[in-house]
């Protein structure tokens, strides 16, 4: 697998993990997540392919973005409370 180097590397990253799980979902427009809630070993195949990816916090928000255009997106309702 490639590294994450530029935005351009990142569609690789966001496939690879939304084959292992159909969990992996941008959280909003300021977070995502990459656990999968109900499959342990997914999660394993997960902590894989980010550890073959590299480094990927200077792309955080393109990743974000990368999961957005492909429909994975949790919308926190707007009467949530924190």
């Amino acid at each position: 697998m490639k590294k994450l180097r530029t935005a351009a590397d990142v569609p690789a990253l966001v496939d690879a993990l939304i084959a292992e799980s159909p969990d992996v979902m941008a959280v909003g427009d300021h977070s995502y997540c990459v656990v999968d809630l109900d499959r342990p070993r997914a999660n394993k195949r997960i902590e894989k392919i980010l550890a073959e990816f590299g480094p990927r916090d200077h792309l955080f928000y393109e990743i974000i973005d990368c999961l957005k255009e492909r429909g994975r997106v949790f919308a926190w309702p707007s009467d949530a409370r924190h």
